[in-house]
């Protein structure tokens, strides 16, 4: 039970992220979605909304274990933030004011494979170039 606790406090950010995101996904948006114009608009917020979530984990993830992340951590980080973006997407399908877009998923997955890039880099300099 400890361990559950502590996990929570550690994550609660990423969860907090998670859960925007849901309602992001789920709730209607005329108005907002109008006053954004530009080609593929709705592909950047959906890059930028993971690329988020993955960067929000991944800093959680390190401070949980206070020393760098290793390699495996980070691809199964990003694993489970695509899956997220996979179910958002799934669940769009079944509303009838949304839809599911494979262009989203492909904008969600490459958030967070970016974010993976960009922790690694940055940790890299951190830790002086050591990788696990």
């Amino acid at each position: 039970m400890k361990n559950i606790k502590y996990f929570f406090k550690t994550y609660y950010l990423t969860m907090i992220v998670a859960i925007i995101i849901l309602l992001l996904s789920v709730l209607r948006f005329d108005k907002v979605s109008e006053k954004i114009s530009f080609e593929w608009a709705d592909k950047a917020v959906h890059f930028i909304m993971y690329f988020f979530l993955c960067t929000v984990l991944l800093l959680n993830g390190s401070r949980y274990h206070k020393k760098q992340l290793s390699i495996l951590y980070l691809i199964w980080s990003g694993i489970i933030v695509i899956l997220y973006g996979v179910l958002m997407e799934f669940l769009q399908y079944f509303i009838s004011y949304r839809g599911a877009s494979l262009y989203d998923m492909l904008a969600n997955s490459f958030g967070v494979i970016f974010a993976i890039i960009c922790f690694i880099f940055v940790s890299t300099l951190i830790f002086n170039g050591k990788r696990k």
